[in-house]
């Protein structure tokens, strides 16, 4: 084992890194002992078998990842000794295909009644009105806000451009009538008192910086005063997704979303939402 930490090191690992792998290896070695199995002749069905056996012990898919990305620097570096004997462990990575449930959705009717109660009274009310329409009209993320700069607003064309990221596409969206009167008050007034920058980020804190993590957490403190039920932006954006694909085919709503694959919206497809909720109600322990 000595040699294959020293192979690490030379990777340019860090010694706890190195440490970890070794550990690994060695307990997948040894396993490979109590099958009298040869490194040398391990198979990729053997692996699979050594998986099963992790599985076995409740590791976690995550952690059965790590261990065989080890094995898969073991094997490489065996291979230097021996340019024959293949990488079983290459190419070999456990995917974990639990689908994570839409929770919490809010009826569209519902959010629309939200967005207008939200009392307009000074210039950050304002601002946040601003923000809570693009969070029900265009399910925007909190990451998007942050990123959105004026220069994204079209208001003669009534549209507003949604940057992309690594996890999401760009799109370029309508607005609503309100939102444009609402924008264009904003742009021309509040946010010429939150900076001296003409163009640039488009929303601002109260206090000029460019951070929103507080005023977002101070309009949902706002907001569930009168509606309990919502709790964050991210429910906001899950129940606007839900409404699209009710009016919308499924490539439309990939778009309007930003997703960058179709299996990201189709999992907002719960055949019948309201039938989800039932179910979870019926099994729930409360229910």
């Amino acid at each position: 084992m000595n040699t294959f930490e020293t192979y690490l090191a030379q990777k340019g690992f860090a010694k706890a890194t190195v440490y970890q792998h070794s550990r690994y290896v060695s307990r997948f070695l040894q396993w490979l002992q109590t099958q009298q199995i040869n490194p040398s002749d391990c198979t990729y069905n053997d692996l699979l078998s050594w998986i099963d056996h992790l599985r076995g012990q409740k590791d976690s898919i995550r952690l059965i990842n790590c261990k065989l990305l080890s094995v898969r620097h073991y094997f490489s570096f065996f291979q230097l000794k021996n340019k024959k004997i293949g990488n079983p462990a290459a190419g070999l990575h456990l995917r974990d295909k639990r689908n994570r449930l839409v929770s919490g959705i809010t009826s569209f009717d519902k959010l629309e009644q939200l967005y207008r109660a939200y009392p307009v009274t000074d210039d950050r009310t304002l601002r946040n009105k601003v923000i809570l329409s693009l969070l029900v009209y265009q399910a925007v993320t909190t990451d998007e806000l942050h990123r959105l700069k004026t220069d994204h607003v079209n208001l003669k064309e009534g549209r507003i451009k949604i940057p992309g990221s690594k996890r999401s596409n760009a799109r370029i969206l309508h607005l609503q009538a309100f939102q444009i009167l609402d924008l264009q008050q904003y742009l021309l007034t509040v946010r010429t008192k939150l900076t001296r920058e003409k163009e640039g980020q488009l929303f601002f804190s109260m206090e000029g910086k460019r951070e929103l993590k507080n005023s977002l957490h101070h309009l949902f403190r706002a907001l569930k005063r009168t509606y309990p039920e919502i709790s964050n932006a991210g429910q906001i954006r899950q129940s606007v997704i839900v409404h699209w694909l009710k009016n919308y085919n499924l490539r439309e709503v990939q778009y309007m979303a930003g997703h960058k694959h179709v299996s990201s919206t189709e999992r907002y497809r719960q055949n019948n939402i309201e039938d989800l909720q039932k179910e979870v109600g019926k099994y729930h322990p409360l229910g």
